[in-house]
This record gives structure tokens, C-alpha cells and sequence, in this order.
């Protein structure tokens, strides 16, 4: 993101004393005194290799991590099972040149042999020293918190012990760098610059006006989350110093509008402020972002910007409010030269215009109003003690109601686009045998403890963020709210973030000194003084540069006077727009899997006799729902800013480690309990207690809701993931337990969780198990085998019993299996000796019926699995000619060997998929999908062998006899079957549309023949098509991967469409039978079809090239009316891009219509719920519903990505001039012009209405 944080992310590191089993946690060198003071003599101290932070190699190794125990009373398991090993895995050691930084990754990127620059080599260590300073993760990393131990003989013995060090690391830097020597390379600044830009990003011009140490500590303020008290102390320390210095004085003035100035280009950004010159059409955008991921950035930086700027107030620096009785003050304030309760009116205002205008203009400013007042309810926390109770309670008024009342969350459970839980759990198939206290769960009386376990109706975090900010502001000036807890402290929170102040221990050595030489001996203890802003508190100015907020205040040239002139674009000037993105990776959806604080007269008897888990019971019982909020929103942060990254020459900054640390540090930001609380939290270091399940609890709900259709923000699946691992190796005796009990309460609700959070759950524990090498307790496979066991599979009415719990289970074992080669790992490593799970790694997609074929007599198939081997032959062992074998399989020969056999067969049943019918295509599919199978019977013979019991049956000399029974053995594909098969098909692509057509043919000549009428073609068409899908699902279904990697290539070549993929997946193909079901997560299947349909149709486009123009392309209003539904004349029909736009949306519009249609249709027939009102959803219907919204979001997300991906330069004659054009629609634009297009979720939802 900055500078500032590459440096933070590269600094020197050595292995920790704490060990783990993938080696030591590595943490920063200690900052003495004395270094620092060595430093004074001047720059040339100053050279790289005299890195204080440089860290040593501490020692690696340590025992494997252990999976915990249950706590709780639930689940009265072993810690451990009979094959489980805490010491499973092998030790390893770090090395001290593991953490060194890293140079360039190819040969474009090394250093020349010419001389560096001395005061660049000098700036740059200073940036890495200034990212360090107040490092948590240096001072606390060895801080190894459990049950039998407090803390580690490395780290401090409380957060005083902490706050000391950075105090003094602090005062040591501060007269190092406000010193007279080093004045000139730190603290200059270019008086001549101006302090305000036109450009759209903070400018050279403002960095020169600051100077490089003001400039760096905005950045590192902008970028470094839980080290933001320690830079408002260093600037007041410098400022204070370098006052007594000629020239160098006002640091605080330059601090602040540097900061300031930082803060309105990233708003802008966040906001996506355009403007456009009405003239020309020429739009520039001030943002520049490239895709969510940069404007979440930009949001992050305001938020700590915003939090700077406050704590600079506590400090006495910026002008807390001004003076209602003083004129001066009121001059000022009217000028935009405001005190900081004016800059957070200023932004209040704002968002109160912003969503004014999004409900009476065409444009969408309802996520600037949701950005705007979420900045300004993070920044609340930090000023309570220096915002007076009116002013505090009025923005809470403005921002609850002028905005948030009318806010809807996507995240509401049931109804939200991107809910990750459902209103209420799914009905399912019973379970027998169970224990009755688990029976219980699925009773409707517990309802209660439901909505208990959810712990609050917030549905995402900005509702929790404004439920926070009023308890701590009841708290702070009524004395009550939700923090009145015993574990609450005097601030409301055990967060100590929004109290810390490090400058007031600051010592001001020459008052201390003035004031010594006034006093006696006897009381010259009495005379330490410390540092204070003196002079008058300084005020913010608004950027002549900002667009945004002048834009939603209609003030300046950059505002016109109406929207719909705006929106047409024919106003003089320039006018400036608001193409707000979408809200992704800003806010998210709230899953609580801990209980809340238990309440006064709750009843523990039951569960006197269970074992509890103090770890647990310490954060349930002394994190309040404020300290929780606070706790995740600070690995929100982490997560984001210092998220690894690599640069165009290949060099990574940062890693997965460095982030695991920086999160683990938040314990340090936590100050102990109230004296009342509970005996376990004391201030001896156990007070951190607990804390561990507050971080993987915050993990865990993103891990949830990532990788969702349209959900584009930057914390991805991988990444969560990732952190996770890093987790469990930085602090093995802790996280590694939470995790187990946090899984162990996760499986419980399940079916409440949606499809799409459920495979998430899936794919983590198959991530995480294959990465700590599949170490579980052995009593929680047990707990879940009958869930597989006796929920899934046919039952005794031949319906297929579904059940989340056990679909959990078995989705894991086929992402595990994703990651190896053999198989036979799952069951010796993996499971249980002797488990019954063993049966269930390998699963086909939603059927039992291994058969490819079906209603052909004996002979027929006898003679139809003859031509199928014969084609495997020709294709896999002699590789012949495609013409050859199209030849062969529409010919003579073939037809009479078969089809004579088949008029017996044919019956009345005109069953649209018949093998009767599609006999020639489906045996060419089959003979390429070959390698699939033999896959398949490989993966069983090595599960089957792994779990036979008998030694002697481990080999059977029959095995590959089995395998190769068919006459095509694996020896003929390379160890890629999956690739071969990709490559034939393209290769016999031709044989396949001749059968189709062959096909297609005799059946109507049969259906002449009986007098019958004939389908239309298209319909028979995709009925072909569709057969070939039915073969492929029960051949590869048994993977995911080679599932979706042969479908994707049946696409590009055009085999089968996208329209017959969505048919298909929503069973359309199966009318005629009895029950209608969906291919297995149809919308997984749907969305890749539609992405590749979308590329396949612009690739094959030729109505897309330029052509004359007869006027300028419409803008963003041109282009919202052609995907509102515009028609032929819209301003921007002529254009290549808005071709380009209507023609993706003709693509894709049906696609999302018959998706909707089709899944109405379908709830309508379901049988049971809505014609009794069932309370419960059925797993089909949860099905449809959720996956409608993951299909509507995919086909939004794919949209936009088919329009962002290139500039594309149109050549526009306006006024008789011609002018370079430059139309591109950017992501933020896209998603608004999308919501109130006709495949928009909230459209499609009146499609539901009776």
C-alpha cells in the first residue's frame, strides 16, 4: 500500500524463542538507549548495516500442535484419539538468514555497480526505523498465553512493562531526529511549495512542503493500524524539539496538512470522484482504481487517517472545537479552516447530501453515503474525552437517521444478496441413533438458543460498528450501555487502542532541565516535565483539490445544479460524479460462534460435571460484544494492510507470517478486566487469556463469506486460509485448540449456514488438515461418521436423504483429495483406524447410479459397450485420424451392429435424454472420457486396499486387471489424464458433432416413420447437448476439477452451450421423470458456463469494430441507459464500447431470466413447504434460492470483468473536431449501473411476488 509499509513489511526479524513445529516466530531486535544516542553524531551514523531492528536467529523446533479439547460442556470429547500423535510433526529449524530481506527475483531487477545515493540510503532507513517504532509485534511476539502459563520469560510482564519500552524507543527517536545535526536531512522542507494540488493523488509538491519526516509519519499513520498513538507521540515529540531550532519550526502545521491532504485524495478515491469536461467528454478520474482491492485500501487510509487527525486533537495539536461566542472562530470555520468537530460535521453533512441525492437523481450515491458515515463512526471511539456529549449524541442522530434508517444489509440472514446464513436452519433427514441432547437441536424450541448463539441482530459489522459507538458514548457520559459488564473497564472496552496516549510520558528535557535549575535537590523529583503543544490548536483546511465533497455540498465550479444535467452530461464546465463502488471488503456479514457474556441467573448445573476449557470460558465471560467488535475489526485491519504483495520484479514484501504476527499482537491492545471480573483474569499476563478465540473467531466469519459470486474484495479464501496456518505455527499451544472448538461449534449450525458458506467450511478444513498433516482428534470423526453414514445416500421411499452436516464432511474429503496424488494418505494419516468413513472419500454428483447408460435391452448394450471399447482403441492406443473415426461411428457398419438391437428397445416413453436416441454421441463421450474412469477405479482400488484389514489382501493380482478391463490401460495417457482428455476432445471435436447430427437425424426419420410430430430444433439441439453434459457428470462427477475442467473445455469448443449448461444444471432435462433435481451447486456450474459464454461471444463478435459516428458516446448516462434496457437511439448506440456494453447484456440477459424463471417454477412445485407453511426450508429449496443469488451476483461480477478488461479508444466527431476518446468502464461504475439493470438481484426478486 505505501512505502512506509514495504518497509514495515521488509524489516530485519530472526526466529523467536517461542518454537513451534514449522520453527520459531521470529521477533524484531530491541531498541536500546544507547544506540539511539550513538546515532547523534551526525547522518553517517546512519548506514544500513547499523539497523537497530535488525533481529537475531532465535531457536526453532518445538513440539507439533495439539488438537484441543471441547471445553464448553457440549462436546465431552478426548483430547486426543487413539491414532492421534501431538508430535506428528517432523520439527524443523530456523535459520538466522531466513527472515534477512530479500533481494530482486530476476536479473532485470539487480542493483547496478553504480554509487547509491547517500541520502536516499539514509531516508530509506529512516522509513524502516519509523515503521517499527511502536511495533506490538516487537515487544510482545514470545508472549506464549495458556492455561498452565502466563506469559514468556520474553516477553513483558503487562502492557506497562510494553508501553514503557515504546515510550522510551519513542523519546530515544525523537531526539535523534529533532536533533540540531540531523535537522537539515529530516527536517526540511520546501517553504516555497504550496501545502494544496490540483492532481488527483498527494503530489511532490505537498511532500516538499511538509519534508520527508512529516510526509513519512502521515504514511505510516495511513498504513500501520495498531501503532497509530505511537506516531501522534513521535510528531509532537519532534515538533516540540526542532521549535527550539531556526527554520525548522511549525512541524506540527506541516504534520497536519500533509495528513490532511492524504486524506481528501484517498476520500476521493474512495468515492471514485470523476470529472468530466461537457465540452470535450473527456472524463479523468481523481481515484484510479483498478479494481475493489485498491478502494478498500483507500477507505482503510481514511479511516486511520481520520483516527490520526483525532488522537493529533487529544494531544492539543488540532483545535478540538472552536468557540460559538468568539466572531474569529466563526470566520474561520465558514472558510473551511476548521477545528476537528467542524471536519466531522463537514463529513456528516456530506453523507446526509449523498443520500439525499441517491433518492432523487439517477445516479447511486447510497454506498458514498454508507463510506462517508462509516468513516465518521470509526473516528467516534477516539474522541470521547474530547467531543462534549451534544456534539457526540447529534452525529449519532444525523448518521441513524438520515442515513442508516433507510439502510438495507446484503448480509440480513435469508433475504440479504450475500447472507451467509440462512433465516432459519434447513429441514433434513434425521439422523438415528444420535444422542438425545443432540436430537434436541433440531427441535423447533430451540429457537432461542439460536438466535442466543448469533449473539446479536446485527447482520453485518457497519450495524454493529454504530451499536458499538452508542454504547461507548452512553458509556463514556451516562454511565450505562453494553459494556457495563464486570469484565468492562473505565473507557467501556478493554481495547486499550482508543485510550492510548504514549505522549504524555514523554519527558521535555529542556523545561525538565529549566525547571531543575530553579528548584532545591529536595525537590527536584517533583520537576519532570513533560512535552505540550504550545501555541494555538491548529485547524484542517479542505483541499482545493478534493472533488467529492464540494461535489455533495454544491459548492465550487464542480457541481451542477440538477442530476438529470449531470447525468446527460451537456452542462458547461466541468461536472463531477460519484461512481461509487460496491461495499465488498468494507463491510461484512457477522457470525458470532461463541456464546455472548452469559447473563445474571443463568442455570450451569448440567454442566458442572463437564470439563471446561479455561481458555474459552475466559473470553466468553470477559469480552464483551464491544470488545469482540473491536478485537475483529483490528484483524480486519491487519489483514488488509499488511497483506503480502510482490512487486513487477518479482521480489515479495511481506508474507503470511509477518501477518500472523502483526494479529497476534492485537493481545497487547487489550487491558485487563475490571477488579470485579473474575479471579482467572489478574494483571500478571493472564488478563491476555482467551483471546486466541476472539482471533479465530474474526477469521473464521471471513473465511465464510469469501469467495462469494461478486464478492471481489482483497481477503480472499487463500489468504484467510493462509493466516490461519501461519496461526497454528506461531502459537501452537493456543490457536490449534481454538480451532477445534471453534469447528466443533461451527458444525452445530451448519444448517443454517447457506451452501455457499458450507463449501467454504469445506475447503478450509481440507486445506488446513492437509497443511498441519491431517492431525484432528479422533473424537470428533467419530462424532461425524453417522452423519454420513445414516444422512446421506438413498433412503427408503428412493429419495436422496440430504444432510449439511454430512455433506460438510464428505465435500472435505474431495477438496483434500485435490491435494495429493495417493489417496491412501485420507485413510491411513487421516482418519480413525477402521472408520466407516473410509467408504465415503469417494462420492459421485448427486446420484448412486454409477451406470452411463439406461433403457437399452441386453443385446443393444452389448453391442453398444463393443463400439465403445473399439472407439477407445482407435482414440487412446493408435491415436487415429478424427476423419477416420467420424467415418466409422456414422457409417454402416456401426449403425447396423447397434441399431438393428434398438427397435425392441424403443418404447412409447419419448424421455427427452434417451440412450436410444443418443447412442453414437454418448459412446464418443464416454471413449474420451476414458482416463476419467480409469481415475476413478485407481482412487477406489487404493481406498479399497488402505482399508482392508487382512495383509494378505493388500495386493490383488486382479487390480489392474480391473482397471484395464475395457482394453485401455493407463499406460496410454501421460500422468495427466485430465489434460489428455481436454486435448482429445479438441482433437475429435468434429466425431462428436457428426454423431450429434447422426443422431439427430435417424431419430427424425423415426419419428416420420410413426407419425409423430417433431421437436423444435433448437430444443433438439440442446437435448443432444445435454446428454453429453448427463455422461460427463456421472463419469468425472467424482471431481470437482475434472468436472468443471471438461465442462469449460466442452464450452470453448463450442460442443455444448451456455444456455443447455443452465438447463441442464436446473434439471430441465429431466421433465418427464418423477423428481425434478438440480445438478450438485448448480450455480458453480452455471456461473463458470456463463463467464466462458460471455468471453466466447466477445471473441466472436464482428459487429464490434468501429465504425462511423454520427455524435459522442453518452457517458455514464449514454451507458445506464442501454443496460437499463435502452434500445436503438441512445446517445452512446454508435460507439464501440456501447456496443460492446449491449451486446454482453443481450448475452447474458436471458441467461439470468430463465435462471429466475426456472427456479420459481420449481419452488412453486416443491411438495410440502409452501402449501403447509413449513417454518424450514428443504435442502432443494435452499438450493435454488441462494444459489440464484450466487448466479445473479456471477453474472454481475462477470459482466463487469468483460468490460474492464481493456482501454478501448473510439474516435468521436463532436463539433466538427475530432477527438481521442478514451471509454472505459471501470468496477465501481459497472456494479452501479448494474443494480438497477434488468439482471439486478432487486429486480429478478419481483419475479418472486405471486
Amino acid at each position: 500500500m505505501d512505502d512506509a509499509l514495504n518497509s514495515s513489511r521488509n524489516g530485519g526479524g530472526g526466529g523467536g524463542a517461542s518454537g513451534g513445529p514449522y520453527g520459531g516466530g521470529g521477533h524484531y531486535g530491541s531498541q536500546s538507549r544507547d544506540q539511539f544516542q550513538n546515532r547523534r553524531g551526525g547522518q553517517q551514523n546512519f548506514h544500513p548495516n547499523n539497523n537497530p531492528h535488525r533481529g537475531g536467529g532465535g531457536r526453532g523446533g518445538g513440539r507439533g500442535y495439539r488438537g484441543g479439547g471441547v471445553g464448553g460442556g457440549r462436546y465431552p470429547y478426548r483430547r486426543h484419539g487413539d491414532n492421534y500423535n501431538p508430535n506428528h510433526n517432523a520439527p524443523h529449524r530456523s535459520h538466522p538468514s531466513q527472515r534477512r530481506p530479500q533481494g530482486p527475483a530476476n536479473r532485470f531487477g539487480q542493483n547496478s555497480t553504480s554509487s547509491v545515493n547517500p541520502k536516499t540510503a539514509v531516508l530509506k532507513q529512516l522509513s524502516a526505523m519509523v515503521a517499527k517504532m511502536g511495533d506490538w509485534a516487537g515487544v510482545g511476539t514470545g508472549m506464549a498465553l495458556s492455561s498452565s502459563t502466563s506469559t514468556s520469560a520474553s516477553a513483558p510482564a503487562d502492557r506497562k512493562e510494553a508501553l514503557a519500552s515504546i515510550s522510551q524507543n519513542t523519546s530515544d527517536l525523537v531526539a535523534v531526529l529533532g536533533g540540531e545535526k540531523n535537522a537539515s536531512l529530516f527536517l526540511a522542507f520546501d517553504s516555497t511549495s504550496t501545502s494544496t494540488s490540483t492532481s488527483t493523488s498527494t503530489s511532490e509538491q505537498e511532500a516538499d512542503a511538509a519534508g520527508p519526516l512529516a510526509t513519512l509519519l502521515s504514511s505510516c499513520a495511513a498504513t500501520l493500524p495498531l501503532q497509530t498513538p505511537s506516531y501522534a507521540a513521535l510528531g509532537l515529540g519532534v515538533h516540540v524539539q526542532s521549535s527550539l531550532l531556526p527554520g525548522y519550526d511549525g512541524f506540527c502545521q506541516r504534520l497536519v496538512n500533509i495528513t490532511a491532504a492524504r486524506f481528501w485524495t484517498d476520500l476521493d478515491r474512495t468515492l471514485g470522484a470523476t470529472t468530466t469536461d461537457t465540452d470535450t467528454q473527456i472524463t479523468s478520474r481523481s481515484n484510479h482504481n483498478k479494481d475493489n482491492a485498491t478502494m478498500v485500501e483507500a477507505h482503510l487510509r481514511c479511516k486511520l487517517l481520520l483516527r490520526y487527525m483525532a488522537l493529533l486533537t487529544r494531544a492539543g495539536i488540532i483545535l478540538p472545537q472552536a468557540s460559538e461566542s468568539d466572531p474569529q472562530d466563526e470566520e474561520q470555520e465558514k472558510s473551511n479552516d476548521m477545528s476537528f468537530t467542524a471536519f466531522l460535521k463537514l463529513l456528516v453533512a456530506a453523507a446526509v447530501a449523498s443520500e439525499n441525492r441517491n433518492s432523487n437523481s439517477t445516479h447511486h450515491y447510497a454506498n458514498g453515503s454508507v463510506l462517508l458515515a462509516s468513516l465518521v463512526l470509526h473516528t467516534l471511539p477516539y474522541t470521547l474525552t474530547i467531543l462534549s456529549k451534544d456534539v457526540l449524541l447529534s452525529l449519532l442522530h444525523d448518521i441513524e437517521t438520515n442515513i442508516l434508517a433507510n439502510y438495507s444489509s446484503r448480509f440480513t440472514p435469508g433475504t440479504g444478496m450475500q447472507a451467509f446464513l440462512l433465516q432459519d436452519e434447513q429441514a433434513e433427514d434425521a439422523v438415528v441413533d444420535m444422542d438425545e441432547d443432540e436430537e434436541e437441536d433440531d427441535d423447533d424450541d430451540d429457537d432461542d438458543d439460536e438466535e442466543e448463539m448469533q449473539g446479536s441482530p446485527c447482520a453485518d459489522t457497519l450495524q454493529d460498528l454504530l451499536r458499538t459507538v452508542k454504547s461507548l458514548v452512553n458509556h463514556a457520559h451516562t454511565g450505562t450501555g453494553a459494556s457495563d459488564s464486570s469484565s468492562s473497564t473505565v473507557t467501556g472496552t478493554r481495547f486499550a487502542l482508543l485510550s492510548d496516549a504514549p505522549w504524555t510520558t514523554l519527558e521535555d528535557k529542556v523545561a525538565t532541565a529549566a525547571a531543575a535549575a530553579t528548584e532545591s535537590n529536595d525537590t527536584m523529583e517533583d520537576t519532570k516535565q513533560f512535552i505540550a503543544f504550545t501555541g494555538e490548536p491548529l485547524r484542517i483546511s479542505l483541499s482545493d483539490s478534493c472533488l467529492s465533497i464540494p461535489h455533495l455540498l454544491s459548492q465550487g465550479k464542480n457541481v451542477t445544479d440538477d442530476d438529470p444535467m449531470v447525468a446527460s452530461g451537456t452542462d458547461a464546465g466541468d461536472v463531477t460524479t460519484l461512481l461509487c463502488p460496491s461495499l465488498d471488503g468494507i463491510v461484512f456479514g457477522r457470525l458470532a460462534i461463541f456464546d455472548p457474556p452469559p447473563e445474571e441467573g443463568d442455570d450451569d448445573d448440567d454442566d458442572e460435571d463437564v470439563p471446561k476449557n479455561e481458555n474459552m470460558e475466559s473470553y466468553v465471560q470477559t469480552f464483551t460484544l464491544v470488545d469482540r467488535y473491536f478485537l475483529a475489526d483490528a484483524v480486519r485491519d491487519c489483514l488488509v494492510c499488511h497483506k503480502p504483495s510482490v512487486t513487477d520484479t518479482g521480489v515479495e514484501r511481506g508474507g503470511a507470517r509477518l501477518v500472523a504476527e502483526q494479529i497476534w499482537s492485537i493481545a497487547q491492545l487489550l487491558d485487563p478486566p475490571s477488579s470485579s471480573s473474575s479471579s482467572s483474569s489478574s494483571n500478571d499476563g493472564s488478563f491476555y487469556k482467551g483471546v486466541e478465540y476472539g482471533i479465530v473467531e474474526a477469521l473464521l466469519a471471513l473465511m465464510l463469506q469469501s469467495n462469494t459470486a461478486g464478492h471481489r474484495h482483497s481477503l480472499s479464501h487463500v489468504y484467510v486460509s493462509r493466516i490461519l496456518l501461519e496461526l497454528t505455527r506461531h502459537q501452537p499451544t493456543l490457536v490449534p485448540q481454538a480451532l477445534v472448538v471453534a469447528v466443533a461449534n461451527l458444525f452445530q449450525v451448519l444448517p443454517s449456514l447457506t451452501p455457499a458458506a458450507r463449501d467454504n467450511a469445506s475447503t478450509w478444513l481440507a486445506f488446513h488438515l492437509t497443511n498441519t498433516e491431517y492431525q484432528w482428534p479422533k473424537g470428533y470423526w467419530d462424532h461425524w461418521t453417522p452423519y454420513v453414514t445414516k444422512g446421506l445416500g438413498l433412503g427408503n421411499d428412493n429419495h436422496m436423504k440430504r444432510n449439511s452436516r454430512g455433506e460438510f464432511v464428505t465435500r472435505a474429503f474431495q477438496a483434500m483429495m485435490m491435494y495429493m496424488s495417493d489417496v491412501t494418505v485420507l485413510v491411513t494419516d487421516c482418519l480413525p483406524p477402521s472408520s466407516p468413513l473410509s467408504r465415503y472419500l469417494l462420492l459421485r454428483n448427486n446420484t448412486s447410479d454409477t451406470t452411463t447408460t439406461k433403457g437399452l435391452g441386453t443385446v443393444a448394450q452389448e453391442s453398444l459397450d463393443a463400439v465403445e471399447n473399439d472407439l477407445k482403441v482407435r482414440i487412446w492406443k493408435t491415436n487415429e485420424n478424427p476423419d477416420d473415426v467420424r467415418g466409422y461411428m456414422v457409417g454402416d457398419e456401426v449403425s447396423e451392429s447397434v441399431a438393428s438391437h434398438l427397435e425392441d428397445d424403443q418404447t412409447n416413453d419419448s424421455t427427452r435424454m434417451s440412450d436410444a436416441i443418443w447412442w453414437r454421441t454418448g459412446a464418443v463421450m464416454r471413449a474420451l472420457l476414458a482416463p476419467s474412469q480409469h481415475e476413478y477405479r485407481r482412487i477406489q482400488k487404493q481406498i479399497e486396499k488402505a482399508s482392508a484389514k487382512d495383509d494378505d489382501n493388500m495386493d490383488n493380482p486382479n487390480a489392474q486387471d480391473a482397471m484395464d478391463e475395457d482394453g485401455v490401460g493407463a499406460a496410454s495417457e501421460t500422468e495427466d489424464g485430465l489434460v489428455d482428455t481436454m486435448s482429445m476432445i479438441k482433437r475429435y471435436r468434429p466425431v462428436l458433432l457428426a454423431t450429434l447430427a447422426r443422431d439427430w437425424q435417424v431419430h427424425e426419420e423415426n419419428l416420420d416413420l410413426r407419425g409423430e410430430s417433431k421437436p423444435d430444433a433448437q430444443d433438439m439441439m440442446q437435448m443432444g447437448e445435454a446428454y453429453i453434459l448427463v455422461q460427463v457428470e456421472l463419469i468425472a462427477g467424482y471431481s470437482r476439477v475434472a468436472l468443471q475442467s471438461v465442462l469449460e473445455c466442452l464450452l470453448k469448443e463450442k460442443l455444448v452451450s451456455t444456455m443447455t449448461v443452465l438447463k441442464w444444471a436446473l434439471g430441465e432435462s429431466y421433465t418427464n421423470t418423477t423428481v425434478v433435481t438440480t445438478t450438485t451447486q448448480w450455480w458453480v456450474i452455471t456461473s463458470q458456463a456463463l463467464r466462458v459464454g460471455i468471453q466466447k461471444h466477445l471473441a466472436d463478435a464482428t459487429d464490434l469494430a468501429p465504425e462511423g459516428l454520427s455524435g459522442a458516446d453518452g457517458g455514464s448516462g449514454g451507458l445506464g441507459m442501454i443496460i437499463d434496457g435502452g434500445g436503438d437511439g441512445v446517445a452512446g448506440d454508435g460507439s464501440l464500447f456501447s456496443r460492446r456494453v449491449k451486446s454482453v447484456m443481450e448475452c447474458t440477459r436471458p441467461l439470468v431470466q430463465y435462471a429466475t424463471r426456472r427456479v420459481v417454477a420449481l419452488l412453486q412445485s416443491q411438495p410440502g413447504r409452501l402449501n403447509n407453511n413449513s417454518k424450514k426450508m428443504t435442502p432443494m429449496e435452499v438450493d435454488l434460492v441462494e444459489g440464484l443469488k450466487q448466479f445473479v451476483m456471477a453474472a454481475q461480477s462477470h459482466v463487469a470483468a468483460a468490460l474492464e478488461t481493456k482501454n478501448h479508444d473510439d474516435t468521436a466527431s463532436i463539433g466538427g473536431t475530432t477527438h481521442d476518446v478514451l471509454i472505459q468502464l471501470q468496477e465501481g461504475e459497472v456494479h452501479t449501473l448494474l443494480k438497477h439493470s434488468k439482471i439486478s438481484g432487486s429486480q429478478l426478486a419481483t419475479n418472486f411476488l405471486p
